[in-house]
């Protein structure tokens, strides 16, 4: 039995998800499950919920030798090394997952962000994640008037994520996704599409200013949700044909699926940041034909 753990944010839960399914693709000699029994899932819901996903999940009495709380500290050491009989994997203690998968038991612990992942089960995902089924419950009405003003600008319209907030500050998140960023990737989508419209989502509106953006474009600040509804804003940005995304797996995901499910992908222009972390490489997570911009504001491929 090979067991995905789920936890963590939104944009994070569909990569644990994306993952699972890569697994139950291209394993077929052991069983596949995802832990739900610790399930605590970041204030912007859960994916579960919102997308009515039913995956095999792992018994209680399946896994709750792998939850040994402060004991496992002691055992991680043997259990990477293989030494114990139900192995806890976190991904950045794995070298050679293909060895780990080879296991008859193991626990998976991580968020997965590749792009093989999501690619290699590219079109279950897309069914999964069926933003125009998404259940829209307790969101306000007024989600509806901002998709038809969306649908109304056609190929104009841009969903830019300015996560703000809780990245200020940040050692691991910060210093990435900066004025020069957002003002490279501005005038670089200004200078492929006519008269863009920037939809504007973020959790601290005071980017705006601090990007230095008023004045300057045609913005549309979409607030209307607040973080125990920030799924709805995943629908409203994936409905946008271009996106400015920030190092965050949510705007990803949103650009991703509004990529998917664009007729005229090839015209699509998505914008990454150059590193989703401090020292982490976003290229595992840049999509063919996504723009990088840099943190002092280059642009590659221009």
């Amino acid at each position: 039995m090979i067991t995905v753990r789920i936890d963590g944010g939104f944009g994070n839960q569909m990569f644990q998800y994306a993952f699972f399914l890569h697994l139950k693709k291209t394993i077929t000699d052991n069983k596949i499950s995802v832990d739900l029994n610790c399930y605590n899932p970041h204030g912007s819901g859960d994916i579960f919920t919102r997308f009515k996903l039913a995956p095999e999940q792992a018994a209680p009495s399946e896994i709750k030798r792998f939850h040994r709380n402060s004991i496992y500290h002691l055992l991680r050491p043997l259990d990477s090394a293989g030494i114990t009989t139900n192995p806890y994997y976190r991904e950045e203690d794995i070298d050679d997952l293909n060895s780990v998968l080879n296991k008859k038991r193991v626990y998976l612990r991580g968020y997965w962000q590749d792009k093989r992942y999501p690619f290699s089960v590219k079109d279950q995902l897309i069914d999964c994640f069926d933003l125009g089924k998404m259940d829209m419950t307790g969101a306000s009405a007024e989600n509806n008037v901002i998709l038809e003003q969306i649908a109304s600008e056609e190929s104009r319209s841009v969903g830019v994520h300015l996560r703000g907030g809780d990245y200020i500050g940040d050692p691991v998140y910060s210093g990435i996704c900066t004025p020069e960023y957002y003002e490279a990737a501005f005038k670089h989508v200004s200078e492929k599409i006519k008269d863009p419209v920037f939809h504007i989502f973020t959790n601290d509106i005071s980017m705006i200013e601090k990007c230095g953006l008023s004045g300057k474009y045609d913005l549309k600040i979409t607030d209307i949700n607040d973080e125990a509804h920030g799924w709805a804003d995943l629908k409203l940005m994936s409905a946008c044909r271009h996106h400015i995304i920030s190092n965050s797996s949510f705007s990803w995901w949103a650009a991703f699926l509004g990529e998917a499910t664009t007729e005229a992908s090839a015209d699509v222009i998505n914008v990454i940041p150059e590193y989703m972390r401090q020292g982490v490489s976003a290229e595992t997570l840049r999509c063919p034909c996504w723009t990088t911009v840099t943190s002092d504001g280059r642009v590659y491929p221009s």
